[in-house]
């Protein structure tokens, strides 16, 4: 299997498991990443594992009814996919958002090791991620502490 399906799946998996009924492994999340991996955001750097990106991935789904990703644009290089897509999150609780990414996927065999994501907001709402883990509003949506 290429990285670019890799990735494909990744993002299927995610759209059926981040749902606040869904349930997941560590085993699951490890299936696409390495044992520990980089995820860096908008200029942040977190390193995590699969247990500690299960948790994260965890609290997160438990605020959704479900997301969406629209794949604009996808292309692999040697170690490397780079995609462009729409997130579309629902929450249970609160208004959609619609974030414009830019990924960048560096893999290491066939797991991944380094994700770099530049996104916007298409509300012009602030997306932030807090280490601390604070979930105040989604005008001002923060992601949990990885």
């Amino acid at each position: 299997m290429n990285n670019r399906t890799k990735i494909d799946q990744l993002l299927i998996w995610m759209e059926k498991n981040l749902r606040a009924e869904s349930e997941f492994t560590t085993k699951d999340v490890s299936h696409f990443f390495s044992d520990e991996f980089t995820i860096k955001t908008n200029n942040r750097i977190i390193q995590a594992t699969p247990e500690t990106y299960k948790g994260y991935l965890y609290e997160l789904k438990n605020t959704l009814k479900h997301v969406h990703y629209d794949i604009e644009e996808i292309f692999e290089t040697e170690n490397k996919v780079v995609a462009s897509f729409v997130i579309h999150m629902y929450f249970l609780n609160k208004n959609p958002i619609s974030l414009s990414a830019i990924s960048i996927f560096t893999f290491s065999e066939t797991k991944i090791t380094i994700w770099k994501e530049i996104f916007t907001d298409l509300e012009s709402t602030t997306f932030q991620y807090d280490p601390k883990g604070n979930h105040d509003s989604y005008s001002n949506h923060r992601l949990s502490n990885i």
